[in-house]
């Protein structure tokens, strides 16, 4: 799967909740770039778990908590320049 943020990965959750197709949740944002291979990824990842950005406890849990980390830290240097 290509490099998606944990935001865009909500972005796509709403969009396919709401029952929008792959192709349309990546018609809604053509500017992304994502790949319909990771677009399709995400949403089956929402309806086997119900969440495209939580995991299951055990399945690298850890390294999904250190990039939550790693993205709001950014987050927070790209908003304080």
């Amino acid at each position: 799967m290509g490099k998606v943020s944990l935001a865009d990965k909500m972005r796509i959750q709403t969009l396919h909740e709401q029952r929008l197709g792959e192709k349309a949740i990546m018609a809604a944002y053509p500017d992304k770039g994502w790949a319909l291979s990771t677009v399709k990824k995400i949403c089956q990842r929402v309806d086997q778990m119900g969440s495209a950005t939580d995991y299951k406890a055990g399945c690298g849990s850890f390294i999904h908590l250190f990039v939550q980390m790693y993205e709001t830290i950014y987050k927070q240097l790209e908003a304080s320049k």
